[in-house]
């Protein structure tokens, strides 16, 4: 006797599990999206150097990648009150659409339950201290190769010139 066919006697139970079978390939591409499109944030240099907050981000795009996965199953799922026999394609579609407004939507969200400013939660840090904290760090060639790609090459060429790698005054 097979799983399904003990499960028929219970209930509702067979047919949720037969779902979930049928939104888990739908919940895994939803949280690998936002899990890189979180990931894409971590490319600052500056987190690798501190491994306290390298985890934090992780764990935090884990949290939101999670949350973002279940609100687009949960649209892909209501879909067809919407429009009636949906195409895989449409529900792909709405999917992909769905996590990346939904990483967004965490971010506002989260920012103003904890009041803690959206650029922190989206794992960007693009706070003037952590810039301040991320130019003091670096080295005078991290400095240089920065400044060779930066829009902000003036102000990179004067600290290079007074010999400061860093930001403090």
């Amino acid at each position: 006797m097979s799983i399904m066919e003990q499960l028929q006697g219970s209930g509702r139970a067979a047919e949720y599990i037969s779902l979930f079978g049928e939104l888990l390939p739908l919940g895994m591409l939803s949280f690998t999206i936002a899990f890189i499109a979180g990931l894409y944030r971590l490319r600052l240099a500056p987190l690798l150097r501190q491994p306290a907050r390298l985890i934090l981000t992780v764990v935090n795009t884990l949290l939101y990648s999670a949350i973002t996965a279940f609100m687009a199953v949960s649209a892909v799922m209501m879909l067809p009150y919407v429009i009636p026999d949906p195409s895989a394609k449409l529900e792909v579609g709405v999917l992909i659409m769905v996590t990346l407004c939904g990483v967004q939507l965490y971010v506002f969200l989260a920012s103003r339950l904890t009041g803690i400013p959206p650029e922190k939660i989206g794992g960007m840090l693009m706070t003037k201290e952590f810039l301040a904290e991320a130019r003091d760090g670096m080295t005078p060639e991290q400095c240089r190769e920065h400044a060779d790609l930066c829009p902000f090459r003036q102000e990179h060429e004067e600290r290079i010139r007074k010999g400061r790698a860093g930001g403090g005054e």
